[in-house]
């Protein structure tokens, strides 16, 4: 029989990851977009080549999207028609139907480095995640991305899941966090949700100062996946893993490589397996996937303890 993880230690990295990402919103409450390489799609209204970046995208309703965007090239307007295309090529209609700079509501984005977040009105059926173009009404689709900007990908409870990196996400505290987790060292890996209909989050703290190649399992490890697969934000679920709460459950991450660029920073891939126990229960559901050549932030110094050392 399993036991359920224990709340307290993830609740307290819960708000801890909380803060570090509380400043890093958008006006919409979305993170900034990572850095994903520029779309061209069909020609615009004006004949204008439209070349914009995908950022993050959120379902905020039946059929309503919030996402963030950078026009590279040419112009967006307000009303607007397109075809939202993932990159298995399936295709959804919609409507631009609110746009906003970090400031103001505006009628049209023309190209500039300023990210915008625009809300797109579709089929209420319509998921996706953010591996997307955005193209003219029945326009070719083969600016559809071919590599994803996923920086996790695996299977939660045997279902396909891609999370993407936000700001402060992958840390490595050589020195600790002051109140937190004794003071111990770790490294903290966190990936949200890519699917616009799933806010679920999937933060790894691993115990270590070095984050050196190696399998790291029981107390090395403690595990949140947080929210809910449907988007339902009144009935969030919280899955996570805890030594030795769960002793009787199999989990491992190994980490492949690690490869120090300066004081500062690094790079870190490698890969998680095993179960996940739910909160105050005992079910449980399989987890695999892998990250690659993510960019670690490394602080040197102990963290909260005034200025964190970099």
């Amino acid at each position: 029989m399993q036991s359920a993880f224990r709340l307290s230690g993830y609740y307290t990295g819960l708000l801890f990851f909380l803060f570090l990402s509380a400043g890093c919103q958008s006006p919409q409450g979305n993170a900034e977009p990572s850095a994903t390489p520029s779309i061209n799609s069909s020609p615009s209204k004006n004949n204008e080549p439209l070349v914009a970046t995908i950022g993050n995208v959120y379902a905020k309703g039946s059929g309503k999207f919030d996402i963030d965007i950078q026009v590279k090239k040419g112009k967006l307007k307000l009303g607007d028609k397109v075809d939202i295309v993932n990159a298995s090529g399936i295709r959804y209609a919609a409507t631009v139907s609110a746009m906003r700079n970090p400031y103001e509501d505006v009628k049209e984005i023309e190209d500039n480095e300023t990210t915008h977040y625009i809300v797109v009105m579709g089929p209420a059926d319509a998921r996706f995640d953010a591996d997307f173009v955005l193209v003219n009404p029945g326009a070719d689709a083969a600016a559809a991305p071919v590599a994803s900007r996923a920086a996790f990908t695996g299977h939660i409870n045997n279902q396909p899941w891609k999370g993407a990196e936000f700001p402060y996400s992958f840390s490595l505290f050589q020195k600790g966090v002051e109140k937190f987790a004794g003071n111990k060292p770790y490294l903290m890996l966190a990936f949200r949700s890519m699917d616009a209909t799933d806010d679920r989050q999937l933060t790894i703290m691993v115990f270590t100062s070095t984050a050196q190649p190696g399998i790291y399992e029981k107390d090395k490890l403690e595990i949140l996946l947080s929210g809910s697969p449907s988007g339902n934000i009144t009935n969030p679920e919280m899955w996570g893993y805890a030594f030795p709460a769960n002793k009787q459950v199999q989990l491992k991450v190994e980490i492949i490589s690690f490869n120090k660029q300066d004081n500062n920073s690094g790079t870190i891939s490698g890969k998680i397996s095993g179960h996940l126990v739910k909160a105050l229960g005992k079910d449980i559901i399989p987890i695999e996937g892998s990250f690659t050549n993510l960019k670690v932030t490394i602080y040197n110094e102990p963290y909260l303890g005034g200025k964190p050392g970099l």
